[in-house]
């Protein structure tokens, strides 16, 4: 297959789940991705992205979805670094404000490959552009309580109980 390498841009797309400032651990034991996932705003542009090499998947909400990865280290063992994250002006902004829902653009390298019996075209994660921000303010941990007031604890007959035998 001739392909000759290059860089990709997918535009005005949702996303989620965006980890791009810290990599995480992916399928592959040892190895760490930068990652993101991308969800289409219609089905053309979905058809686009898989005629340019993407695995495009249905989600049980019938939506379509790309997850666009960045390996943290280079095939050679060095340092890969983060895509770069930058605002509408195309001012660096910080990546952890990416909530889910925001609109972006996305620049991908594209290039083939040929290794232990497999073909393909690999893609990389070079670069997103937030154009309209859903700012990410907090995971399922960063909820608490309101204050309420009250609430103190009195010594009771229970004291010794487990957890099991109060309830």
């Amino acid at each position: 297959m001739e392909f000759t390498p290059r860089n990709y841009l997918i535009k005005d797309v949702y996303a989620d789940f965006a980890r791009l400032s810290t990599p995480k651990e992916g399928l592959t034991p040892g190895k760490k991705q930068f990652e993101v996932k991308l969800r289409f705003k219609s089905k053309e542009a979905a058809d686009e992205a898989e005629k340019q090499h993407l695995i495009v998947k249905t989600d049980p909400q019938g939506e379509r979805y790309v997850s666009v990865k960045r390996n943290e280290l280079r095939a050679n063992g060095e340092p890969n670094g983060p895509p770069r994250v930058v605002n509408g002006n195309n001012q660096e902004i910080d990546s952890t404000k990416i909530g889910n829902g925001s609109t972006v653009n996305v620049i991908l390298y594209q290039f083939a490959y040929d290794m232990n019996n497999r073909k393909g075209i690999f893609s990389s994660l070079t670069a997103v552009q937030v154009t309209d921000l859903v700012e990410y303010t907090g995971g399922a941990n960063s909820m608490d309580f309101d204050i309420v007031g009250g609430g103190t604890v009195a010594p009771s007959d229970n004291a010794g109980a487990g957890a099991d035998e109060l309830f």
